[in-house]
């Protein structure tokens, strides 16, 4: 449905319109789509990208939206990213939330610690902005619970006050 909405707004097929503004300007190099039985942009995922070309993605919103200097992305957009937004059902206080396509938590006091994509298999991009990080991990673990290891967080990761031996020990102790 995304797709579709960039694509009647642009007044441009998803492909072109990505590849115009955002693809082609963060230099990707080697990327395919997939496409539906009838021929159309697959929107819903399935968008093959290397791991590199896909931190890529995580650097533009870390920041800011700019790329080399270059506006990419308006800064108004992309500070929402790091805005709490929509609450997931059932979530704890911090989180998990939903916000412009990125999964927000923890959030601490109204402050989105990290925003991240999930994607099926195990493709995950996690960034903490307070930290300047960003991590990328692709995986292969499709329709199996798997894909989830070891992304367990626990919010001892972002408390200062907790030392680095307490944190190794809660995270890699199960």
């Amino acid at each position: 449905m995304l797709g579709e909405l960039i694509a009647r707004a642009s007044r441009m097929r998803l492909d072109q319109f990505a590849d115009l503004y955002l693809f082609e300007n963060l230099g990707f190099t080697d990327y395919s789509y997939a496409r539906t039985p009838v021929g159309e942009i697959d929107a819903g995922g399935h968008l093959k990208i290397s791991p590199f070309d896909f931190a890529k993605i995580g650097l533009l919103v870390l920041q800011h939206g700019l790329w080399n200097g270059q506006r990419i992305v308006s800064e108004g957009r992309s500070s929402k990213i790091n805005e709490p937004a929509i609450m997931v059902s059932g979530a704890s206080s911090t989180g998990p939330f939903m916000g412009y396509l990125w999964w927000q938590e923890p959030v601490v006091n109204g402050e989105v610690r990290s925003f991240q994509t999930r994607g099926k298999g195990g493709q995950f991009l996690i960034a903490v902005p307070s930290e300047d990080l960003l991590g990328v991990f692709t995986g292969s673990s499709f329709n199996s619970n798997k894909q989830l290891q070891p992304f367990f967080f626990d919010e001892k990761l972002f408390d200062s006050s907790v030392s680095a031996i307490e944190l190794h020990l809660t995270l890699f102790s199960t």
